[in-house]
């Protein structure tokens, strides 16, 4: 007498993003005659999402925006790196040794000697660093500057002087319109186009009127 068929399940298998699947089945385990037929699973197909991208920054790279299927994770878009721009200037804070440098390309720099400005104020830097113990007149692109403790005063109206000569300052700066007789703690100057005139003898004048100078000096 005939046996009866044996069923069995025949396992489905799952469809994927680009890959169809099968639905389970069922089939005779001795004859293999189908009782369930299985039935195509269309594949799912990608589902795109967009990773956005972020910017350089002085001191970290970016990345571009990417693209990305959200299930398989198959990249439609590669993200590609973005250089950190380089940060050129004077640091805000102190570096690990409490020394303030000034980079450019966020490599600090040793071979700068200026005065450059940050969120404290203006700075005399010397050999990449601030020199805190600078005093005197110094120059940058804008001009000469009257620096005391590293700083530039910019409070400070006054005569000082450096290696070049002795300066009338005004608010920080040397002012090279400057001419008459102006006063420092040591006296009075006399005053051509902003420097002390040590070679001058005569009569110099300024609002508090005529004044008799030797060699640069009111007597």
């Amino acid at each position: 007498p005939a046996t009866g068929h044996k069923y069995e399940l025949v396992p489905g298998v799952d469809a994927t993003c680009e890959t169809t699947g099968l639905t389970e089945g069922k089939e005779c385990s001795v004859c293999g005659a189908v009782l369930k037929e299985q039935q195509v699973i269309p594949a799912l197909g990608h589902t795109v999402i967009t990773i956005p991208g972020k910017e350089a920054t002085d001191w970290e790279d970016g990345y571009t925006e990417s693209q990305v299927c959200g299930v398989c994770g198959k990249v439609f878009v590669e993200s590609e790196v973005i250089p950190a721009l380089g940060f050129t200037g004077l640091a805000n804070e102190p570096d690990e040794n409490g020394q303030w440098p000034y980079y450019t390309k966020s490599v600090v720099d040793t071979s700068v000697t200026t005065i450059a400005q940050n969120d404290n104020g203006w700075w005399y830097v010397k050999n990449g660093y601030v020199d805190f113990s600078a005093e005197g007149v110094f120059q940058n692109q804008n001009g000469w500057w009257y620096v005391y403790g590293g700083r530039v005063q910019f409070g400070y109206t006054g005569i000082q002087k450096n290696e070049n000569g002795w300066w009338r300052i005004v608010n920080g700066k040397v002012d090279f319109t400057a001419n008459g007789v102006f006063q420092n703690s040591s006296g009075w100057w006399y005053v051509v186009n902003g420097k002390v005139d040590f070679t001058y003898t005569g009569i110099g004048y300024n609002t508090n009127g005529a004044w008799w100078i030797v060699d640069g000096k009111v007597d």
